[in-house]
């Protein structure tokens, strides 16, 4: 309790990468999965001394996050996996990508456990979707549809990172740059949509768009985007076909299989769409946006409900990621071709998308971005790269100085919404509890200490002083 805090951010790092040495210095080369060998100290300190150089700036952390991917990568025990999305699955729990999992077995876990699963996956029942006008109806598992308590769902940003290869060309665009979608798609001034265009239900009162979706926000307009298409194509097969290999591996969207093999529809009046329940827009535990995750949500047998157990596991370091943190290195070294080389590891075998052929450092910072958020989605990891990216500044964060405001935390989040018929869609802010409201502030580069903590060290005469803004 009396123990001094550390004095800066540097010498808290000193002492995180002091132990990662020690780990490294005294644990063995082997380990069953779920316990630690010298190569996992290896991986969490290639992530800590990537951190330690946006904070501080001594360039001696970029050597060792080199070195420590560099260790991890030749050793020659890890392989990057050959189906991304299982590896988040039951069926990849000891792919030979993993370098550490935490790994729970069914007898002493259900499907309510763990937030990262429960918080991801919806509750519904088939007289609800029969009360919506909606289709198609679940397959019948004992009576039971689905029972969890969705509120973590991919946003359309986040959906817009995975790229579409041009079925013209053979290039790896975004779905709204490639030729099927410019040649099937017109796209429509959003202030022409009126309440309810798109779908009237009139048991449950909802209409899509809504008045919420209506109008402005401080940050600017709701509906951003509208299209509508002008043949015989339907948007979500523009929209979701060819998509880069890690989107089916890690989202649930329109049309797609899930949970037992369920045929899922998120459009207007779909089995999983936002309005399915009665009472709110974006219906109690179903989806704010139009998607769900599918990484990190076990395909539990018969259904995934609350209290059915199920083995679970988290990947917690995997061999991507070295290859993201050290692109991420040799781009802070100026040495843009060797990023390049990294970023395009996972690019071609984990997305199976043609290379990158950035050339410039402003190519290979978008490509590398848009790379490392579509290879580490979902795994807790983007959050704290935001927070290095900030600390660069540039390339790295829009054009903005280093330490400042990190714009991609700084906007709002989109949802879309698709009609029945696949013709019409549109893009616009998640309004649900002001989510578009979203602020990032400088002081935000720092947790605060907990004022309680310091309270009780001030009545022992201890004076700490608060991390800056807090």
């Amino acid at each position: 309790f009396k123990t001094p805090l550390t004095a800066n951010v540097a010498e808290s790092y000193k002492l995180v990468i002091d132990d990662m040495n020690a780990g490294i210095e005294g644990l063995p080369e082997e380990s069953a999965s779920g316990r630690v060998n010298k190569y996992v100290a290896y991986a969490f300190r290639c992530r800590a001394a990537l951190q330690a150089y946006a904070y501080t700036k001594d360039a001696s952390y970029l050597d060792m996050c080199i070195e420590s991917a560099n260790a991890v990568i030749n050793s020659g025990k890890y392989t990057l996996s050959s189906n991304y999305g299982e590896m988040f699955q039951k069926a990849g729990a000891y792919d030979n990508e993993i370098i550490l999992g935490y790994y729970r077995l069914e007898k002493n876990t259900n499907c309510g456990s763990f937030s990262e699963m429960i918080s991801c996956v919806p509750n519904v029942n088939n007289d609800e979707i029969a009360n919506s006008n909606a289709s198609p109806l679940f397959k019948d598992a004992g009576g039971r549809s689905f029972e969890g308590w969705a509120s973590y769902f991919p946003t359309q940003d986040m959906v817009d990172q995975y790229l579409v290869i041009d079925e013209v060309d053979g290039k790896a665009k975004p779905w709204n740059e490639t030729a099927q979608y410019k040649n099937s798609v017109k796209e429509e001034d959003p202030s022409a949509l009126q309440v309810g265009d798109f779908v009237k239900v009139e048991l449950t009162g909802r209409v899509v768009p809504d008045e919420d979706d209506m109008g402005s926000t401080e940050k600017g307009k709701k509906i951003v985007r509208y299209g509508r298409v002008t043949d015989d194509s339907r948007i979500n097969e523009i929209m979701y076909n060819n998509r880069d290999k890690r989107f089916y591996g890690t989202i649930v969207y329109d049309s797609c299989t899930w949970l037992s093999g369920e045929l899922v529809t998120l459009c207007c009046q779909g089995n999983l769409w936002a309005g399915v329940r009665k009472d709110q827009a974006d219906s109690w535990y179903t989806t704010a946006s139009g998607y769900y995750w599918r990484k990190n949500v076990y395909e539990v047998s018969p259904r995934f409900y609350v209290s059915n157990n199920t083995d679970y596991h988290f990947v917690l370091a995997r061999l991507g990621e070295m290859y993201m943190n050290r692109a991420e290195a040799y781009l802070l070294k100026g040495e843009i071709d060797k990023a390049v080389a990294d970023l395009n590891v996972t690019r071609t075998q984990h997305g199976g998308l043609p290379p990158s052929m950035a050339v410039t450092e402003e190519e290979a910072w978008r490509d590398y971005i848009r790379e490392r958020r579509v290879e580490m989605a979902y795994e807790g990891n983007l959050y704290w790269s935001y927070l290095r990216w900030g600390k660069y500044g540039g390339y790295a964060n829009e054009g903005e100085k280093a330490n400042g405001v990190i714009q991609a935390l700084n906007r709002p989040v989109h949802k879309i919404q698709i009609t029945k018929d696949r013709k019409r869609y549109f893009i616009g802010q998640i309004v649900r509890n002001r989510a578009w409201n979203r602020n990032f502030t400088t002081k935000r580069y720092l947790m605060p200490i907990p004022q309680s903590a310091i309270d009780r060290r001030a009545a022992s005469g201890i004076t700490d002083e608060q991390n800056p803004g807090w």
